[in-house]
């Protein structure tokens, strides 16, 4: 029985004392601290304070339950704050954004806040503060990206113009640009009527160019990632720039791209079809 346990014992000994006389072949790497800043703002408790991020706010975080932190519903990018009394004592309040950046904050009570709205803009820092970047997961990121990229669009001016009408509701693709494997389609929506326009859902497919009696055809559905703007709503004799964000695809031949909206309840079903030339000929950005 002694000799059993000696096999199994003196070899792990051996390991446990060998690991003494081993080399280190680790070194420690030098921390780098960098001091991130906050920037003093007051707040008070008969008025709403407004903080406009370049991006989504995906966590705010406050020092004491005083400071009444909301995020209005539809604005994903925007914190409304106000003081529960005016015997808030001073606070903190720390916001990370889905592009990765945190925005620290010093929040005092005063009766008439100096300051009552504050704007981050894309590539600037706030007023005395440095952005500190933080570590963040790649989906969040690369949503940032293709927000900041379909805002872009947005803003640029068209480049074509692929329409249809369906008893005065227009569709219309104003524009196909590709960036980091998704492709956007920039659209139209316009509401030449005095009813509001209420959809029932947008359609990406990919259908055959001809469809006989006797033959059967697959449609390909594509998802978008995401949409920006409203496309569920167009109010009457208005117009709505969207931008549907799609991963990348392709057509192939003696197949094309329809874009469909479709109403809730009625007949204005704008369909636009748009052939694998056009979108090759997409803006690369």
């Amino acid at each position: 029985m002694k000799s059993k346990v000696s096999k199994i014992l003196l070899p792990i000994m051996g390991l446990i004392i060998g690991s003494f006389f081993l080399p280190s072949q680790v070194k420690a790497q030098p921390w780098q601290i960098k001091e991130i800043k906050p920037i003093n703002i007051t707040v008070s408790d008969g008025v709403t304070s407004s903080l406009i991020f370049p991006f989504e706010v995906v966590s705010a975080d406050r020092g004491l339950a005083t400071l009444l932190v909301q995020k209005p519903k539809g604005m994903n990018n925007v914190l409304h704050l106000k003081a529960a009394n005016e015997k808030m004592n001073t606070t903190s309040l720390s916001v990370i954004t889905s592009d990765g950046n945190l925005y620290p904050f010093i929040v005092s009570y005063a009766p008439q806040p100096s300051i009552l709205n504050l704007r981050i803009s894309v590539g600037n820092s706030i007023p005395n503060s440095q952005n500190g970047p933080v570590s963040f997961s790649e989906h969040n990121n690369k949503e940032a990206e293709i927000r900041h990229t379909a805002e872009r669009i947005a803003a640029e001016k068209n480049m074509c113009n692929i329409q249809s009408r369906a008893f005065g509701m227009t569709l219309a693709v104003k524009g196909v640009y590709v960036k980091s494997d998704v492709i956007y389609f920039k659209i139209a929506l316009k509401n030449s009527t005095a009813i509001t326009f209420d959809a029932e859902f947008f359609r990406f497919g990919i259908l055959d160019n001809k469809r006989g009696n006797k033959t059967s055809t697959q449609e390909i559905t594509l998802k978008p990632l995401n949409a920006f703007g409203n496309y569920k709503q167009i109010k009457k004799d208005s117009i709505n720039t969207v931008v549907f964000a799609l991963p990348k695809f392709s057509v192939p031949s003696q197949k094309h791209l329809v874009i469909e909206m479709i109403e809730s309840g009625g007949a204005r079903n704008p369909r636009v079809i748009i052939n694998n030339r056009r979108l090759v000929k997409a803006k690369v950005l």
